[in-house]
């Protein structure tokens, strides 16, 4: 299998702004700094998008999880690890490309290199 980098870029923004519509009930987006969970929850709805049958079962659970935290931020049940005066929006920031406000000038995508869309490991190097 090869890993289509378009598409595996439109699934992340897409997921990312699905994301942001339920966290941007609690939390002004884009986050300045975005927190591992976030990733994880986006990697796995994007991981999702990307089957172009149905999914496995796995998937599929990893997922509704994910919507689930969604839901959960959302209601303000679960809150983000967010340093102090972390929830600002990035100055210029818009809904394509987010910064990660730690001064280097990385992408949110730039952000999520190195996280797996396999809840139990990172892509291995020769799937990168």
């Amino acid at each position: 299998r090869v890993i289509n980098g378009p598409k595996l870029e439109e699934a992340i923004k897409d997921q990312t702004d699905i994301a942001d519509a339920y966290i941007g009930n609690r939390y002004d987006t884009p986050l300045a700094s975005v927190p591992r969970v976030v990733k994880s929850i986006i990697a796995a709805l994007a991981r999702e998008a990307l089957h172009k049958t149905k999914p496995t079962p796995e998937v599929t659970a990893a997922a509704d999880r994910a919507r689930v935290q969604l839901r959960d931020i959302s209601a303000g049940r679960m809150g983000l690890p967010i340093e102090a005066g972390g929830t600002t929006p990035v100055i210029g920031g818009n809904r394509t490309s987010r910064t990660s406000g730690d001064g280097t000038g990385s992408t949110f995508k730039e952000q999520l290199d190195g996280y797996s869309i396999n809840p139990g490991g990172f892509i291995p190097a020769w799937r990168r």
